[in-house]
């Protein structure tokens, strides 16, 4: 693979972006783009790579994190023309000092750089993707993202990258329908053992026969996990277990970062199963099981919690999170399922969600929806925001 121009190197001693230039930036309207920033934020990358650079919206999006994150991205266009463009609109927009183009050889080009990618992304149109699966993920830091976007079209080049991050022995990967597709995978080290494939096989089988358990779906689990290894989770809560499904995800995350989850239920016989999957699963001793009304329990917990999943009661969630709020660390991600499926029931919880000054929240359509929120680290209008 060849990049047939040679790179100019870091772009430096540009001025840094106007708010004119963000104004430009939120008018995009890209639910991709955004979708790339809130990675960018939730993760606190600071070393990203772009492969591709022919869309320079998405180089706009990348390098504005990066800019906000304290962080630099590395891009690699397809050609001398795609560099030239890339290069002016970043200038224009005082981009200049966070980006450095690649150029010549793919490979030689990334191996020159250090190793400990926070976040890589394969734009649409990169001839051959599947072949940069092996060139970027030994060089991800554990839990760093690789991100594939127009995943949806049914050209064989799509097809053959996500079987080869599916296939790969150190990604988790899922699909997520933002714009064209796109593919996100984290890299975790080491495959998920046998032990708990087969307790989320048997959790997913034994789903489809009782629609009172209510779990979320796999590629829902699939997300959960893929995002709290990559924001690197350390206290995880969870309001409604149910019988743990969504718990074995998160723990199995938890056990790569250290971690611990506690999660609440109120119905003591679906808890009763929670912790025996858990125990069958080797994660008992990640989880705390706490069986209770969520309203009195939440009360009595201290955090601080950096990622807390929310799938119990719609109508007393945002009464839920007013509770846990202050224990939120700034910077934690607050996720909530069924965004699609209960919007009337959640549209108190979202509409607070996305005026709060201290918070930046979107839709993320996987499984029912998730509403992904961004607890800010100060009281500001985050610059994602479409009004």
């Amino acid at each position: 693979m060849r990049a047939p121009w040679e790179g100019d190197g870091a772009m430096t001693g540009e001025p840094r972006i106007s708010g004119s230039g963000e104004a430009r930036l939120r008018g995009l309207c890209s639910e991709a783009g955004r979708f790339m920033a809130l990675l960018v934020q939730a993760t606190r990358a600071r070393r990203l790579l772009l492969v591709g650079g022919s869309d320079s919206d998405a180089a706009l999006w990348l390098a504005t994190a990066a800019r906000h994150a304290g962080g630099q991205v590395a891009i690699l266009p397809p050609d001398r023309q795609a560099a030239a463009g890339v290069a002016s609109r970043l200038r224009d927009a005082g981009l200049g000092e966070v980006v450095t183009l690649l150029g010549g050889d793919a490979a030689a080009a990334l191996a020159e750089r250090p190793e400990g990618w926070d976040l890589a992304i394969i734009q649409a149109g990169t001839p051959e993707p599947a072949a940069y699966v092996e060139l970027i993920v030994p060089r991800l830091r554990r839990g760093g993202l690789l991100v594939a976007q127009d995943v949806s079209s049914r050209r064989q080049e799509p097809v053959n990258y996500v079987t080869a991050t599916i296939s790969h022995p150190e990604l988790v990967s899922v699909a997520v329908p933002i714009g064209q597709g796109q593919h996100v995978s984290v890299r975790r080290g080491r495959p998920i053992s046998a032990q708990v494939r087969q307790v989320l096989a048997e959790m997913e089988e034994l789903a489809k026969r009782d629609t009172t358990l209510h779990n979320i779906p796999p590629e829902a689990g699939r997300f959960l996990h893929v995002l709290a290894l990559a924001i690197g989770a350390r206290h995880a809560l969870e309001v409604g277990t149910s019988n743990g499904y969504s718990a074995v995800w998160l723990a199995t995350a938890l056990q790569a970062t250290g971690g611990r989850l506690v999660t609440v239920e109120r119905d003591s016989g679906k808890a009763k199963m929670a912790r025996k999957n858990l125990r069958a699963a080797g994660l008992e001793e990640r989880v705390e099981v706490v069986i209770g009304d969520a309203g009195r329990v939440l009360r009595r917990l201290r955090g601080p919690f950096d990622l807390v999943f929310f799938d119990a009661s719609k109508e007393d969630q945002l009464d839920h999170l007013r509770l846990v709020w202050d224990q939120i660390a700034a910077g934690g991600v607050i996720v909530s399922d069924n965004a699609l499926t209960h919007v009337a029931e959640l549209a108190p919880y979202t509409a607070y969600l996305r005026s709060h000054p201290q918070a930046d929240s979107m839709l993320v359509p996987v499984g029912s929806g998730f509403e992904i929120t961004l607890k800010l680290t100060r009281r500001q209008e985050p610059w994602t925001s479409r009004k």
